[in-house]
């Protein structure tokens, strides 16, 4: 277990560039010359610019996995093809979309989720069209101008 509770710019670099080629944390911080887990941690919680550092590294990681899954499926030409190796190279790259998909989901998530930010908590504002049909022929409201939403 590591006792070095230091965190010098040097280790905080090496710690960073670590984590962006794949490297687990865990066992980064594993090593004698690194801090402590709850060291990192609490730094994690306390300093924005170290949790911004860390946030880009993980974001670098998802690339760098990114890359392995083009490499595993584009597959070494010499490697026999049987059963075996094409599960191992699918759960390979099954494990590396996955871990991208949580590292850096804006770039590499299965599903673009919009997030709707209202930070002045005012009401959003609603507009209904209403159709009506008669027969065959479509009669189609506008929705009511500015100064009809103000009067309700």
């Amino acid at each position: 277990m590591a006792t070095n509770k230091k965190f010098s710019p040097k280790i905080e670099d090496e710690i960073f560039e670590r984590i962006a080629i794949g490297e687990r944390l865990m066992n980064i911080l594993d090593e004698k010359h690194m801090p402590e887990r709850g060291t990192f941690y609490w730094r994690l919680r306390n300093d924005a610019d170290f949790a911004f550092r860390y946030d880009l590294a993980r974001q670098e990681r998802a690339d760098f996995l990114f890359d392995e899954i083009v490499a595993i499926a584009n597959g070494n030409p010499d490697a026999p093809d049987d059963s075996v190796s094409v599960q191992r190279d699918r759960l390979r790259v099954d494990a590396r979309k996955w871990a991208t998909g949580k590292l850096y989901p804006a770039s590499y998530g299965d599903a673009q989720q919009i997030a709707l930010n209202n930070l002045n908590r005012e009401p959003i504002e609603q507009i209904t069209r209403i159709v009506l049909v008669a027969e065959d022929k479509t009669l189609a409201l506008p929705p009511p101008d500015a100064d009809d939403r103000q009067a309700n």
